[in-house]
This record gives structure tokens, C-alpha cells and sequence, in this order.
């Protein structure tokens, strides 16, 4: 921040966007890129002009900086913006190829470097990366052509009715390996295996399938079913970093199965923690929903919050309040993974969770470890909702009603109440045993 502000009160009277390209430019050759991407965009904000070669240029320095930092998707955004006024050349198309390249969009990165070789034909680093793909390319085809061989195999194994419980693990256990990959889960959900795998979620099915899962049923623990066990981590696969794929889960998974696997409390709850984990996840990696991920330099703006949202913190209200252990934890670091994003931090104070999770340590029915988890996600909620006056509003309502509703009735402003409220949290934390 020191570097930023001093570089920007240095040219703040006279915004000379030659004068501000050439400090970017030398604090790129530092090492200094977020410095040089707020120079970079001081001039292009200066130039306000979208069809100048001056800003085509300073869209495509400012690209190299994002593509230094890793913000794949600023390298895009600018570069085609400066392919649009006619800056396309060979440094354009190679960055945006990389940038590309770096998000699996294969094909496209190919597009992008043959453009940039036909520009250049002796551009070596242009050259490389067109063979690197290609390479790529023709080893994802390999590796699709024999996952969906692999995939079908597995699935006819759970399918056939007269197969062993030796194979049908197997099975399990090779769906796993393979859904680790994207490749495997999508094939798996092209195949309608989902709900082949959810099959054996399902207590009953899991247990009849073993015939080994005996004991007692007035005990407080359930015997942990392998299958079970293995078709929980291959859903945890096929919901990770996929919101489309987290909703066909979140539809074929309903409430009931979800509870009855928790209540078994035994390693497997734990793998149910983790699946809801997962789809809490894969909603705030989206980056459409997310504030956290916007491209540097554009505005601040309200995403639209996907409608199961809404699903899955009911979902989660419910499955909280018969977890345990390492299958709570999940669940509440899901939560507290939330208020990293300014969108979904306010849903959570629409839908009331940040009430129902201080009533969880208000009513001291947590351990010390999940209080304190708790007490984290209050206070970065808070952090999140001070940015916004209604929302700030929101927060101390919900907080203050619960942990001491006199601190309503003073004159003190927002902060002061939700900082008063939010110790209140911590000391219940500490106290608890």
C-alpha cells in the first residue's frame, strides 16, 4: 500500500499517462506488479478512451502484470478488450494463450498461440507453447477415451446384481481414483452413475451388501460400512469445484439419508461432514458469486446469489444439529469459509445462520474447540458486514438480540455493539470446558 500511494501522490496533480505507463513499467521490471497494475489502470482511467493505441497498449502491459500474479481471468478480460481496438499482436495472443492455458481452457489457448505463431512464425516461446498444447490436447483425448472405458467398467460392476461384495469395493474404491479427476466425474454423471454411487449411501442397501454389519442397535455407534465409506469419498470427488455438479448431489442426497448417516457417528459422518463441505465450497470457488475474486480495477458490484444457497444453509441448520466431532467441525468451517466473501456473508445474515450459530454457543452445547470456531466466523462476518450500512445494521440486530439484548437500548453506534457482542462470544468460548 506505501508503494501504491506514494507512486500515485508523485503524478496525482498532472495525470500524464505517459509518465504513468513509464512507472509502471519500472516497477514491473522490480518485481512490483500490483504497484504497476494500479499505475497502469490510473492511465487508462486518465485516457477514458476505449478505441486509443495508447490504451490498447497500457490493457496489455497491465496483462502481463495480472498474468505475474496469477489472475488468470484479468489477463482475458483485458486483452480482449485490447484485440476489440485492434492491439492484437503476437505479446496479445501468447498472454491470453497462457492465461488460458492456465484454466484448462485448452482449446482456446491453442486458438490463441497459432495466432500469435502466424503473426511471429519465428517467435520461439510462441512456438513452444502451440507444441505443449497440442501435446495436451491429444493426451486429454487419451485420457478421456480411456476414463469412459474405465468409468463404464466400474459401473456395470455395481450394477450387476449377482457381483460380489469384493467387486462391487473394488469398483468403489477404482470410481474414486477415477473422480478425482474432471475428466472422471463428469463422465460418471454423462453415465447416470451418480445415483448408482448414491445407492450405496443408504444404510440399509450398504449393510445388506456387506452382510457384516452387525451389533447392537441401542449402541451410540454404528459400525463403519466400507462401501459406504467409499461411495462417500467418490461423491466428495464429484462435488468438488463444480457448482453444476454440487446441485445434481445436492437433488439426489436428500435430508433424510444425510442424517441418518450422521447419526451413525462413526468415521463415515465424518466423510458426510466433508461432501457438505464440498458444496458449501464449491459455491464460494465460483467465481460469479464471489467479491473476493473480482478482476482488479473494476467495480464494485452485487452478484447474483445462486438459488441453492438458500437449499444448502437449511440443509446445514438441520444436519448441525446431530453432528458431532470432526463431522461439526466440517461443517462449521464451511460456514466460517463463508465470510470470506462480502455476497455470501450477507446471504448468511439473510438466511439468519450467523443467528443460529450464535445460539449454538450461546446455549453452551458446543465443545471449546467449536465455540471457538464459531466465535472466528462472528468476527469475520462482522468484518465483512461493517463495509455496508445496512448490512452492519443486520449484524448487530442479530448478534446483540441473542448474546444481550440491552445493549440494544444504548445510544452507542454499530461498531461498538458488535464488538461488545462479539466478546461476549469469546469469553463464552473461553469459559467452556
Amino acid at each position: 500500500h506505501y508503494f501504491i500511494q506514494s507512486n500515485l501522490r508523485m503524478v496525482a496533480e498532472a495525470p500524464d499517462t505517459s509518465v504513468l505507463k513509464e512507472r509502471g513499467n519500472e516497477q514491473f521490471k522490480k518485481g512490483q506488479y500490483e504497484v504497476a497494475i494500479e499505475l497502469y489502470s490510473t492511465a487508462i482511467d486518465a485516457l477514458d478512451c476505449r478505441t486509443c493505441p495508447e490504451t490498447a497498449v497500457l490493457l496489455k502491459n497491465r496483462a502481463a502484470c495480472y498474468l505475474k500474479i496469477g489472475n488468470h481471468e484479468g489477463v482475458i478480460s483485458d486483452i480482449n478488450l485490447c484485440v476489440s481496438m485492434g492491439g492484437g499482436d503476437t505479446k496479445a495472443y501468447y498472454r491470453r494463450a497462457v492465461a488460458h492455458q492456465q484454466l484448462k481452457q485448452l482449446d482456446k489457448a491453442l486458438k490463441d498461440a497459432m495466432e500469435a505463431v502466424r503473426i511471429d512464425p519465428k517467435n520461439k516461446a510462441a512456438i513452444d507453447l502451440v507444441m505443449a498444447l497440442r501435446r495436451d490436447i491429444q493426451g486429454r483425448k487419451n485420457l478421456m477415451t480411456s476414463t469412459t472405458g474405465l468409468v463404464d467398467e466400474m459401473l456395470t460392476s455395481l450394477r450387476d446384481q449377482e457381483a460380489d461384495v469384493d467387486k462391487k469395493t473394488l469398483a468403489l474404491k477404482n470410481l474414486v481414483n477415477l473422480t478425482s479427476n474432471k475428466a472422471g466425474s463428469e463422465t460418471l454423471m454423462k453415465r447416470d452413475g451418480l445415483k448408482d454411487v448414491i445407492r450405496f449411501l443408504t444404510p440399509s442397501t450398504a449393510a445388506a451388501s456387506t452382510a457384516t454389519n452387525t451389533g447392537d442397535a441401542s449402541t451410540t455407534t454404528t459400525p463403519c460400512c466400507p462401501l459406504q465409506q467409499h461411495a462417500l469419498n467418490c461423491v466428495i470427488c464429484v462435488t468438488r469445484d463444480s457448482l453444476p455438479r454440487t446441485q445434481q448431489v445436492l437433488s439426489a442426497v436428500p435430508l433424510s439419508l444425510s442424517l441418518s448417516i450422521l447419526k451413525q457417528k462413526n468415521e463415515n459422518s465424518t466423510l458426510l461432514g466433508g461432501v457438505l463441505y464440498e458444496m458449501l465450497n464449491s459455491v464460494l470457488e465460483d467465481r460469479g458469486y464471489d467479491y473476493t475474486k473480482r478482476v482488479l480495477g473494476e467495480p464494485l458490484k452485487k452478484f447474483p446469489v445462486p438459488p441453492l444457497l438458500s437449499t444448502l444453509f437449511d440443509y446445514f441448520k438441520e444436519c448441525c444439529k446431530v453432528a458431532e466431532g470432526e463431522a461439526l467441525h466440517s461443517l462449521i468451517n464451511a460456514i466460517v469459509k463463508c465470510t470470506d466473501s462480502r455476497v455470501l456473508n450477507e446471504e448468511l445474515l439473510n438466511q439468519d445462520m450467523i443467528t443460529y450459530m450464535i445460539t449454538l454457543v450461546v446455549n453452551g452445547k458446543l465443545s471449546y474447540q467449536h465455540a471457538q470456531q464459531i466465535s472466528i466466523a462472528i468476527s469475520k462476518s462482522w468484518a465483512r458486514a461493517r463495509i455496508d450500512g445496512q448490512t452492519s445494521l443486520k449484524f448487530v440486530k442479530q448478534v446483540t438480540t441473542i448474546t444481550d439484548p440491552r445493549l440494544l437500548s444504548g445510544e452507542e453506534n454499530h461498531q461498538m455493539l458488535a464488538l461488545r457482542a462479539i466478546n461476549i462470544l469469546l469469553q463464552v468460548g473461553v469459559n467452556m470446558t
